[in-house]
């Protein structure tokens, strides 16, 4: 599948506006707000707040954790924040820690219960390509010189139930936050691991569901415009846009 658009900000910013379109608020907003000319993913968010960790949003990147040079990543992302304790102890500021009010917490419990299944299963049918779910976990660290240790993994799946991996796992922080995932053959096994990661606390995790475009030009008849991609890949999650 191939998309028109070679720049993360161009597209978010236009899907900003077929969302906005359709009668839903819709923020594009860079995740590095100091550099915005610089960053390599772009978000949709449903509010104008600029802090905007606890929302469910599209999520547009071309980082490298998530696309090759000739791709973007499009879809549903959803944040985990740090626990409480953390930032009473004063390792982290209030604005990160996991409330009742994130989405996380309904995405999860979505996820668990099944129903995620029928839009995963529309999505993939609308694309004709199975749909990407990612994961990443790491001890997030204020003004780190160098990235912290990440876990990583990546499923696709075509019909919302099974799910088969993407590529090899990687385990890289000491409390394996995501080992257990590795086992996961079912999104609602998925799920239940991530109920219970170890040390979840310190865990920063970040959910993708959605798909990676290969860029194209803009004359390319084949490459999916911002409606068709609202269409195709976002609109079956639009409830949990929000």
């Amino acid at each position: 599948m191939r998309t028109g658009y070679s720049s993360s900000a161009d597209l978010a910013r236009e899907l900003a506006a077929v969302w906005a379109e359709r009668d839903r608020v819709a923020y594009p907003r860079p995740y590095n707000r100091w550099k915005w000319d610089e960053s390599q993913t772009w978000w949709v968010v449903p509010a104008p707040d600029k802090l905007a960790f606890r929302y469910s949003k599209i999520i547009v990147s071309a980082s490298p954790r998530l696309a090759e040079p000739d791709q973007l990543f499009v879809g549903l992302y959803v944040e985990k924040g740090v626990g409480e304790a953390l930032a009473s102890a004063g390792y982290y500021p209030e604005e990160w820690v996991l409330k009742s009010t994130w989405r996380w917490h309904g995405v999860l419990s979505d996820l668990a219960s099944g129903a995620f299944g029928p839009p995963i299963a529309e999505v993939s049918h609308r694309i004709g390509e199975p749909v990407e779910i990612r994961v990443d976990a790491h001890v997030p660290v204020i003004k780190a010189a160098v990235q912290p240790p990440h876990d990583i993994v990546a499923y696709e799946s075509l019909n919302g139930v099974a799910i088969s991996t993407m590529r090899q796992p990687v385990l890289g922080t000491e409390q394996n936050f995501l080992g257990s995932l590795t086992r996961a053959l079912t999104l609602q096994e998925l799920a239940s691991s991530l109920q219970t990661i170890p040390a979840s606390d310190s865990a920063w995790i970040n959910l993708y569901i959605g798909r990676c475009l290969q860029k194209s030009a803009l004359h390319d008849a084949s490459a999916l415009d911002a409606h068709q991609l609202a269409d195709r890949l976002l609109e079956p999650f639009a409830p949990w846009l929000k």
